[in-house]
């Protein structure tokens, strides 16, 4: 079974779904991807020169499936800069099992591997399910959008910390630690900095957050109680899995620390 792949090939149906099939050149056509009915499917070689204008602008893909027929590291490196641009999910198919790929896959960002799929059937039930799946988290993250924010005003934090940390940074880290294990949505954590939310269009184009948490994180580093307790899952948002009274007591005697450093003493970031 084999579907002829083309550089602007697309196979149009009436089902409002649609998947970005992100391939090789060197993909010849005895592929394992079939012709899906029910499903829009555009796909799109990574060596495309306007490979980000299709991920940024263009493509309103819900999924996008990486298909390696072998280890490519130039399609590796796509799953990367497809993570940056777009909180949709990312899915790597293969022929074949491959243990070192599915690892490799993974560690760059990727929300599942699949492998041996042999029937339309079978492709299709697996993007069906992993989309109710994603979408379900998805929304449960946001639901409690109303409340999870309100809960951050209960520390009572050291004048130091506003002096150290910018209102945003102060308010995003505050939120963080008062929801001890909450994936607070990306959305949500937007809305500090831009002050709205950002609309569907904005939505896979917007870093505000991510740039946001990479500015606390570095502080963090600096006073050197950062350990990794920041977490980002799976671009829907971030969440604080660290102990709480224990970076609220380590930042409380950092800061009584004459020698802290400020945000302007010119301290070496590591």
């Amino acid at each position: 079974m084999s579907v002829h792949i083309g550089q602007n090939d697309k196979i149009h149906t009436r089902n409002e779904l649609s998947f970005t099939i992100i391939y090789t050149h060197n993909t010849n056509n005895d592929q394992i991807i079939q012709q899906l009915n029910g499903l829009n499917i555009n796909f799109l070689p990574y060596e495309d020169d306007y490979f980000d204008d299709h991920i940024f602008i263009s493509d309103p893909s819900e999924m996008y499936i990486f298909y390696m027929k072998d280890l490519d590291i130039g399609l590796l490196s796509r799953i990367v800069e497809v993570k940056r641009m777009t909180a949709k999910p990312i899915v790597v198919i293969s022929d074949e099992h491959d243990s070192t790929l599915e690892v490799s896959v993974l560690r760059l960002g990727a929300d599942d591997y699949w492998s041996a799929i042999n029937s339309k059937e079978i492709f299709r039930i697996r993007t069906e399910k992993f989309l109710q799946q994603f979408r379900r988290k998805y929304y449960q993250a946001f639901s409690r959008s109303g409340a999870i924010i309100r809960k951050s005003q209960t520390l009572n934090a050291d004048k130091k910390w506003h002096d150290f940390f910018t209102p945003y940074e102060f308010l995003a880290l505050t939120t963080l630690i008062e929801n001890q294990g909450e994936i607070i949505p990306r959305d949500e954590l937007s809305l500090l900095v831009r002050g709205r939310t950002s609309t569907n269009n904005e939505a896979s184009r917007d870093r505000s957050a991510d740039n946001l948490l990479s500015r606390i994180r570095s502080k963090l580093k600096r006073l050197g109680v950062y350990k990794n307790d920041i977490k980002c899952f799976n671009g829907v948002g971030y969440a604080f899995i660290g102990d709480r009274d224990e970076l609220v007591t380590a930042l409380d005697a950092r800061f009584a620390d004459s020698t802290s450093p400020t945000p302007d003493s010119g301290a070496a970031r590591p």
